[in-house]
């Protein structure tokens, strides 16, 4: 294999463990819900039809975390507490220490 492409080869190995590693996409692989039945990687939780869940998070990647939420709760979702990155569907309180 020539020099040009073990770079381009070892870039894109880069760019692709880089992507899977990105905090909302960790979330929206681990966190599921379907129907009433909310799933965190090999834990099942059973949650009234009704009732809405709450996140709350702190530290940098937080705010990215919740954007996976968002993805993967969709409208279960009432309000989040915390973080710097700015939600779709989440209302966040923001704060610096």
């Amino acid at each position: 294999m020539a020099d040009s492409a073990l770079k381009t080869l070892a870039q894109d190995i880069f760019r692709k463990t880089i992507s899977e590693m990105e905090p909302a996409r960790m979330i929206e692989r681990t966190v599921r819900l379907k129907d009433n039945m909310l799933y965190v990687e090999g834990d099942a939780f059973t949650l009234d039809p009704k009732e809405k869940v709450y996140v709350i998070g702190a530290g940098k990647a937080s705010g990215n975390m919740a954007q996976g939420l968002e993805v993967s709760l969709g409208n279960r979702i009432r309000r989040r507490c915390g973080g710097a990155a700015r939600t779709q569907k989440i209302a966040g309180i923001y704060s610096a220490f």
